[in-house]
């Protein structure tokens, strides 16, 4: 099973990350306030991944304390994870209240343990969620790309024969052609 990288190469995964995250918010969403962008990694447990670097309003960081945890299957994150390189997006609902939150999130077979941390008054406003495993297949370390929207058509386009596209498809696959690679060999070894 491949595992985090040692101490001494942390600092320099740590900056890759951080780079990530701000190039996918910058360059990707102009650093709309609008997108909150998260990468999740195996976590403490080998069976969830959990957030670990995040930009959101204009500032990137490394999660000292990550609140959430998905197993694998699980929406949205835990089904990137399960079919790395397929994307995932998920319209959500309006929420008025945390307790629907949780509620939705139970609705789409999260524990009730996992489900009740959704109850963090920042859920309530967003409406899409877009997630990409980044790892090559399902056995490796997975690296979980994920990116919350306030717009509900935050990233998906239709256009008038009804096809659905990916919004801002160049730029993303610009920032992933340049970054995946060195995020696979910075957050994995055997």
């Amino acid at each position: 099973m491949k595992t985090m990288p040692q101490k001494a190469d942390s600092q320099f995964a740590d900056k890759i990350c951080i780079k990530f995250v701000t190039e996918i918010a910058e360059k990707v969403y102009q650093g709309s306030r609008d997108f909150r962008v998260t990468l999740f990694v195996r976590g403490k447990d080998p069976n969830h991944i959990e957030p670990l670097y995040r930009w959101f309003s204009g500032k990137a960081q490394k999660l000292s304390e990550p609140r959430i945890q998905f197993p694998p299957g699980k929406p949205v994150a835990g089904l990137a994870w399960q079919e790395p390189g397929k994307v995932f997006v998920l319209k959500l609902p309006e929420f008025k209240t945390d307790e629907e939150v949780e509620k939705y999130y139970k609705g789409l077979g999260l524990s009730e343990e996992i489900a009740r941390k959704f109850r963090c008054g920042h859920m309530i406003k967003f409406r899409s969620v877009l997630c990409l495993g980044l790892h090559e297949n399902k056995d490796d370390l997975p690296i979980v790309l994920s990116v919350d929207s306030r717009l509900a058509q935050g990233f998906v386009m239709e256009n008038p024969k009804s096809e659905k596209k990916l919004r801002n498809a160049a730029p993303l696959r610009d920032v992933l052609r340049r970054f995946v690679p060195r995020l696979r060999k910075h957050l994995t070894r055997e």
